[in-house]
């Protein structure tokens, strides 16, 4: 299945042998940018469970810490066309 911290909603949602989309890499891709930029994945918790809630809510778990000097644009793209790729291309965000 993956690393945890990298695992897209899509794949937690999915029933066993069904595939995925690309949106589980465009989710991937901001999540490795978000680390790049912050030093730390998006979404982690100890209790794995906890973290996958984390994941599959978050629209309202995704936070930009202000100690980091990351442009909006960037923070754009991770909204946009990293980690938020799932409900987009779910069409959950309108």
């Amino acid at each position: 299945m993956g690393t945890p911290e990298y695992i897209s909603p899509e794949v937690l949602q999915a029933s066993s042998g069904e595939t995925h989309g690309l949106s589980c890499d465009w989710w991937a891709t901001g999540v490795v940018m978000y680390e790049i930029l912050y030093g730390e994945v998006p979404f982690y918790s100890e209790q794995l469970l906890k973290m996958y809630g984390m994941i599959m809510d978050h629209q309202k778990n995704l936070k930009f810490p202000e100690d980091k000097e990351v442009s909006e644009d960037a923070k754009d793209l991770m909204r946009k066309s990293g980690i938020s790729t799932f409900s987009l291309l779910a069409g959950r965000v309108t």
